[in-house]
């Protein structure tokens, strides 16, 4: 009988070669079937020769002839690159290895310790049953019989046939409850089926039925609670195969947490997740197994990305960076106290204990059928408080990790991805900081790869502004960032915005504006609006040379075809330029290109944008004698008769022209345009902002004509009197505290209109 290779490929996980052939004795037909062979490599290593093994294989498999031999080199070549078990360790070797999780003796099978040793397995699917029989077995039998389902499972073929098997996954699943954390082969194994079932989709549903994810979780929070790692006087042959053992459960918990992952693509299953616990046994897990230093990467990278989805829900957001509070303080009294009734049964005891508790709930109830719910409620209430104070540990181990491999790309990409779901949260980023990631961060911007993601959690972190103070505080984080944004290409919307958030003062302002000239100019080659907006802010505290520039463009910029929130920043800059430099030239071209934005029809958000670029120019005396000579006045008048709707820019359209009144000498002008009757009737507006400035406007227009003080007097009396009358007809006039109450004598109660309080002045 001769065989024809399909394929040939390695697997990592067993450390085995696979080999996938059919039968050609006859011709072929429709109905061939593809068969396999695994062939088992014990102990390979960087040592082995795998020219000399490759050839024992091939020797050994009547499969395989000298024409496969490259391809079974390359698959030991990857065997060996991906291994990462010590040569050193008995134990890593031993292909039928089988522990208790609850003691720390291990039972090693010697005769399977042969490192240069193959073996090959055949199984068929038409045997399926046989192989489920062996499941109820004892000894070897169920450890074959695992295997045989396993390897079955590696055929896509033969998945569907293995998932209408109605006694297959209930005998699996109580091999894992029952013999999983006795028999490391056999654990990995049901879990290695379970997760090549995980990995299509349309299984998810069976698998959900089943209670896959809640059986997987019961066994690894057993298996990982009842760990105890190695004392570090113990002896070397025990500590190695203590080793082996913690070794066995890494990959465990790799496979474990990687088929939860995909089950939990589903909302509903994540969700479900977080409520039974998830984040305590990640938590758990990763404090035995990674913080030392000593933990594998790759199960740890499969405990964060399952972190990382389960911290989208906003309770596991909250859970995870809670610090230990008074409900846990509440509790441990609740708890002792509940022992007191165990020990003591005492009624009186009892009684108390659960009055205690519901009102720690605020929650009272009077029925027996209340009662009960109450209880309920409360035993919740309590499960919560205890996933706070564990989940709250969450931040720190995540430190700890990032901090141990943060020059592993892959891993600390995940890790940085948790935290940023993480700091969506005030607290979690109060704690952040308090641990110190700020500096770990800082050290993590040299990795070119990571730089993306340590920004977005730094632009988190700035968001409070106790935090921006500390930010600016750390001079390699500034000189970091000044290197980034020097550079067009390392330009992102987190990177300009945190450098936005930092400029406080002005020497953090001068870590990123060291040459404005340049980085205007960058900015509007690309069109980059956050540019604009950081040499904006930056104007705040320094005087930027860029009139001129500015000058130049606006003499070329087309406006009407640029992006709006460009054009926005742009005039913004410009304005803030013009009122610091009061280049006469600059206020001239800024005040002809906003007339003109304010005669068109532009985008209302490009009018907005005008009409405050005039604000910003008229708090100057030059700008406003500039806007005045330009006949802004007219045009601005006309924008709030055409947005009478849009409160935004009717609010500053006055503010422009209250400027342009308090600092120019256009009262005459402001009058002949009209600007005095739009500001008396928009005095009466509902919304109170635009109402104060009205005010304001008003009263510097009729400083210097008497005439119009006392016009503007009679109007403010008529719509305070008109208010006050509103007010008692409806019956809303309720004093806040007598004056012998507030302790201030005698006196009378006035409205205030604008902020719609009653204040106490004296008579």
């Amino acid at each position: 009988m001769k065989f024809e290779v399909q394929k040939i490929c390695a697997n990592n996980d067993d450390e085995s070669v696979i080999v996938y052939f059919i039968e050609v004795a006859s011709p072929k037909g429709d109905n061939e079937k593809v068969h396999q062979k695994t062939i088992h490599v014990a102990g390979i290593n960087y040592s082995t020769d795998v020219d000399a093994l490759s050839d024992e294989i091939i020797s050994k498999c009547s499969v395989l002839n000298l024409q496969h031999k490259e391809d079974v080199i390359e698959c030991l070549r990857q065997l060996q690159t991906t291994n990462r078990r010590y040569t050193e360790s008995a134990s890593r070797s031993d292909s039928r290895m089988s522990f208790s999780a609850f003691s720390s003796t291990v039972e090693m099978n010697k005769s399977s310790r042969s490192t240069s040793s193959s073996k090959e397995t055949e199984f068929s699917i038409d045997q399926l049953d046989l192989y489920v029989e062996m499941l109820y077995e004892t000894g070897d039998g169920v450890a074959k019989g695992v295997a045989a389902v396993v390897s079955l499972a590696m055929i896509e073929d033969n998945l569907d046939i293995l998932v209408k098997n109605d006694t297959l996954l209930s005998a699996l699943l109580r091999l894992l409850c029952e013999s999983g954390s006795k028999n490391v082969r056999v654990a990995y194994g049901v879990l290695k089926f379970l997760h090549k079932l995980a990995e299509y989709s349309q299984f998810h549903v069976f698998l959900i039925e089943q209670k896959v994810g809640s059986t997987v979780m019961d066994f690894v929070n057993v298996l990982v609670t009842k760990y105890k790692a190695p004392r570090t006087n113990q002896d070397s042959n025990i500590k190695a195969e203590l080793d082996g053992v913690r070794r066995s459960i890494e990959k465990i918990l790799q496979v474990s947490f990687s088929l939860l992952d995909l089950l939990a693509e589903d909302v509903n299953v994540q969700s479900k997740m977080v409520h039974r616990g998830i984040i305590h046994i990640i938590a758990i897990s990763l404090r035995k197994f990674a913080l030392d230093g000593n933990g594998d990467k790759y199960w740890i990278r499969s405990a964060l990305l399952l972190l990382h989805s389960t911290s989208v829900f906003r309770e596991a957001v909250s859970e995870m960076q809670k610090i230990k509070n008074h409900c846990v303080c509440c509790y441990t009294r609740i708890t002792q106290l509940h022992r007191r009734v165990q020990q003591q049964k005492s009624n009186f005891l009892f009684e108390y204990v659960s009055a205690v508790t519901v009102k720690i709930d605020e929650f009272s109830c009077e029925t027996r059928e209340e009662s009960k719910s109450s209880e309920k409620k409360v035993e919740k209430k309590r499960q919560e408080v205890i996933y706070d104070s564990v989940a709250s540990e969450t931040l720190e181990y995540l430190h700890v990790i990032l901090h141990q491999y943060r020059h592993d790309n892959a891993l600390a990409e995940v890790c940085l991805k948790v935290l940023l779901n993480l700091s969506f949260s005030t607290m979690a980023r109060g704690q952040m900081i308090k641990l110190g990631y700020i500096d770990l961060l800082v050290k993590i911007l040299g990795s070119s790869s990571l730089v993306p993601h340590s920004i977005r959690l730094i632009y988190q972190l700035s968001v409070d502004e106790p935090n921006r103070y500390l930010l600016t505080k750390c001079d390699q984080l500034l000189y970091q960032l000044n290197k980034l944004i020097s550079t067009p290409a390392n330009w992102s919307d987190e990177l300009l915005a945190l450098c936005i958030n930092l400029c406080l003062d002005e020497g953090s302002t001068r870590s990123f504006v060291e040459n404005p000239e340049q980085l205007y100019l960058l900015g509007t080659k690309a069109k980059n609006g956050l540019i604009l907006r950081l040499l904006r802010t930056a104007s705040q505290y320094l005087s930027l040379p860029l009139a001129k520039i500015i000058c130049e463009d606006f003499q070329t910029f087309q406006f009407e075809t640029m992006d709006v929130s460009f054009v926005t920043e742009l005039l913004n800059l410009a304005g803030n330029v013009a009122a610091s430099s009061e280049d006469k030239h600059l206020n001239s071209l800024l005040a002809s290109s906003v007339n003109h934005l304010l005669s068109e029809q532009v985008d209302p958000m490009l009018t907005l944008a005008s009409v405050c670029c005039c604000g910003i120019m008229a708090s100057q005396p030059i700008g406003a004698e500039i806007l005045t000579e330009e006949n802004t006045v007219e045009q601005l008048i006309d924008v709030i008769q055409k947005y009478q709707e849009e409160d935004e820019i009717v609010l500053q359209s006055i503010y422009a022209l209250y400027q342009i009144i308090r600092n120019g000498d256009s009262d005459k002008k402001a009058i002949y345009t009209g600007a005095y009757e739009f500001l008396l009737d928009l005095a009466t507006d509902a919304n109170s902002a635009i109402r104060r400035v009205c005010s304001e406007a008003l009263d510097h227009l009729a400083e210097g004509h008497p005439e119009l003080n006392d016009q503007v007097m009679t109007a403010e009396f008529e719509w305070h009197n008109a208010s006050w009358i509103e007010m008692v007809k409806h019956n809303i006039l309720v004093p806040r505290k007598s004056p012998e109450e507030s302790g201030e004598g005698e006196g009378i109660l006035i409205y205030d209109v604008d902020d719609a309080s009653f204040i106490s002045s004296d008579a």
